[in-house]
This record gives C-alpha cells, sequence and structure tokens, in this order.
C-alpha cells in the first residue's frame, strides 16, 4: 500500500547512514503544518478571540479561502503573492459561487420554499 501511494520512509534504521546528497528532490513539509503555518497569519485564528465556536469556525472559513483564492488567483492569472484586498476576495467568492452553480448561500441538500 505503502509503494502504491509512493510514500518514502522517513526512518532510519540503526547504523544506517544517511542519505545526505543522494535524495534529488525538494524536502517537503507535512501538509497539516503549512496549512497550520499559513493560518497563523490571521489573527483573528492565531489568536482566539472569539468566544463562540461558529464565529471561530466562520473566521477560519474565511482564512482558508483567502488562502484558496490568493493561491489560485496568483499562480493562474497574476503571478504575484501579495495578499487581496477583502473586496476583491468577496468577489472572487461571488465568482465561485456562480461558477460551482449554487442559486444561493443556502447549505447543500434539499430546501422548501412556502
Amino acid at each position: 500500500m505503502i509503494k502504491r501511494r509512493n510514500i518514502r520512509p522517513h526512518i532510519r534504521k540503526k547504523g544506517e547512514k544517511p542519505l545526505i546528497g543522494k535524495y534529488k528532490g525538494k524536502p517537503r513539509r507535512w501538509v497539516v503544518e503549512r496549512t497550520n503555518s499559513w493560518h497563523n497569519r490571521f489573527r483573528a485564528i492565531l489568536i482566539r478571540w472569539e468566544r463562540k465556536a461558529e464565529n471561530y469556525l466562520a473566521s477560519l472559513y474565511l482564512a482558508s479561502s483567502i488562502i484558496v483564492l490568493t493561491f489560485l488567483i496568483g499562480s493562474f492569472e497574476t503571478g504575484s503573492k501579495e495578499e487581496p484586498e477583502l473586496g476583491t476576495v468577496l468577489l472572487w467568492i461571488a465568482k465561485l459561487g456562480e461558477h460551482l452553480g449554487r442559486n444561493s448561500d443556502s447549505p447543500p441538500g434539499t430546501s422548501y420554499h412556502f
């Protein structure tokens, strides 16, 4: 299973010398550490000011969407890595909602209108 997923082991056996200089490639950071580092750029997440879990979760969702949209827009359109303004991000989110075929901001699933 490990070979199928192309996972490299990180633990050496006793007496085995390190592979210094033999490994060709970039060192990989763990995905969770990288994501936490990106989230720590937002003060509302780094220092939890929110008392309600719902508000903290909303700020986490907003920060995550800003990170993803900054990556997508910076990678494909502008090539710059500077953070966009809030109005620009909200416009991207609205465009993303249209792109995904959403009709409203209601949660997915069955909705009833009376």
